[in-house]
């Protein structure tokens, strides 16, 4: 990551305590929203063309894109809040990716995957996970709600605090799974490699952060995913980063030239474990700074 150094600001700029209210000042977006069809449709036909004859996308996950809950962006002046990780642990199976494409219901694919999240089958997922992705960005996500309280982001969670957790985004700077993944699901040494890159190569056309801010027009958005290479995600987007001496230095905060958009960049909370925090930490962390901070942008 580009290092620029940033002192952390405690002045508040009035002397309440952080809530959503601070991110309301941001306005339409200067370049036009997009749609699905013309964002990720063309996106996809060409991916689906290019691995057709390709047996090992068969034994691995399909394509994950950007998705949103329900109640994303339908309250007027309310921020609009997205999560990116590292990749998916399994996803939508290629056959039924391919078969969308040949009879050109390519929505119907995205529509389908976005089932999971709608359905809250991440709180069972997560089995509040200490290290979890969903850990770190519910508990985030609760905090900027204002809620003070512990909860278990598993299937326990209160149902007063559903409707708080249904107006977010999902995203992943991996379309694909990584390798690391295939490792851990015991898959990797039962794939061709040479046939696992070749798609992998075909899949970068959508780890991008552009498409994700053209097609949902985001106001703030988390991303931990720390290894991730900033040049190459945010590629197509001007931008000012800074670093910031949070969470042994992995933590930048970046602002998009040309749209509304704040963005937060950090470490996975598994791998802050090495560094010794755990999701609630990083939670924390991420949570106090914008409290000190939410007057600058």
């Amino acid at each position: 990551m580009k290092k620029h150094k940033i002192q952390r600001n405690r002045q508040f700029k009035n002397q309440y305590p952080f809530t959503l209210h601070l991110f309301y000042h941001f306005h339409q977006n200067v370049n036009p929203i997009k749609t699905f069809q013309q964002v990720y449709e063309p996106l996809l036909k060409e991916y689906c063309k290019a691995t057709a004859d390709n047996e090992t996308a068969n034994h691995c996950a399909s394509v994950f894109l950007p998705h949103t809950m329900a109640g994303y962006g339908k309250e007027v002046g309310k921020p609009k809040i997205f999560y990116f990780g590292r990749d998916t642990n399994g996803w939508q199976p290629n056959n039924f990716l391919q078969t969308c494409f040949h009879e050109n219901r390519l929505v119907d694919y995205h529509n389908k995957s976005a089932e999971w999240i709608n359905k809250y089958e991440f709180l069972g997922y997560n089995k509040n996970n200490s290290s979890g992705f969903w850990t770190l960005a519910m508990c985030l996500h609760l905090k900027l709600k204002g809620i003070k309280d512990t909860v278990a982001i598993d299937e326990t969670v209160p149902k007063k605090y559903y409707e708080l957790l249904s107006d977010f985004g999902y995203g992943n700077t991996n379309a694909i799974e990584v390798k690391k993944s295939l490792e851990n699901q015991g898959v990797w040494n039962e794939i061709d490699h040479a046939e696992y890159y070749n798609l992998k190569d075909h899949s970068l056309i959508f780890d991008k952060l552009k498409h994700t801010v053209e097609v949902y027009e985001p106001s703030l958005v988390f991303i931990f995913n720390w290894p991730c290479d900033e040049t190459i995600f945010l590629e197509g987007l001007r931008y000012s980063i800074k670093d910031v001496h949070l969470i042994k230095n992995k933590f930048n905060d970046i602002h998009l030239s040309d749209y509304n958009t704040w963005i937060i960049w950090t470490v996975h909370p598994r791998a802050g474990l090495f560094d010794g925090y755990t999701s609630e930490n990083i939670a924390f962390e991420i949570f106090s700074y914008l409290s000190m901070n939410s007057e600058l942008k």
